[in-house]
């Protein structure tokens, strides 16, 4: 087998690790936007001299993933189903076509569910802790979106309401850094709030 299969197959292994069964319900758009960009890297790679190779890589990546169709069915109007055999891949062109889902992020909404929650912390007694333990998620979440914007953007098909409609390179690359500065002043008076909560 040649570098170009074998580095594939490792894609694959790694693939295969990072979404277990649990991961992909947690994570179903993520799953379907990885699992649709290594189906057009085998496109990609089916003219490759050692397709025969791949063919059964192919073929065993289908039947893995196939078990989820139901989840790909949620969030592509493809059916991969009908990709199952190397030779229906070759033959396919609408895969090409195919875009990943991108997903909305809106650091203000995410503020308001934020500042909602602390005052149902202030004003329910009952519920407190698990109020508590889900405003560390939201809050590790919110930082996580802040720490990894460009990367968000770029490779997990993010789209981030504030940054939307800046259309210029240069623009957004100021607001990006803008944006994170400010977010995270915000988030740090939240995880100060919290602290104070406990």
């Amino acid at each position: 087998m040649n570098q170009e299969i074998n580095e594939i197959i490792d894609i694959i292994e790694n693939f295969h690790e990072n979404y277990q069964a649990e991961t992909i319900e947690d994570f179903p758009v993520n799953f379907s936007n990885d699992t649709l960009l290594l189906i057009k890297e085998f496109k990609n790679n089916a003219t490759n001299e050692n397709a025969s190779d791949l063919k059964k890589v192919y073929e065993d990546f289908m039947l893995e993933i196939l078990k989820f169709d139901s989840v790909l069915k949620e969030h592509q109007s493809f059916a991969f189903s009908t990709i199952k055999s190397f030779e229906a891949l070759v033959a396919n062109d609408e895969i090409e076509n195919l875009e990943p889902v991108y997903t909305h992020y809106s650091f203000t909404e995410v503020e308001e569910i934020i500042e909602q929650m602390f005052d149902e912390i202030k004003n329910i007694k009952e519920s407190q802790d698990e109020l508590k333990e889900e405003l560390v998620y939201i809050l590790e979440d919110y930082l996580f979106h802040i720490e990894y914007l460009e990367d968000n953007m770029q490779y997990n098909y993010f789209i981030y309401d504030e940054l939307q409609d800046i259309e210029d390179e240069e623009k957004l690359e100021k607001a990006i850094v803008t944006l994170r500065e400010e977010k995270k002043i915000l988030h740090d008076k939240f995880e100060q709030k919290l602290k104070s909560k406990k």
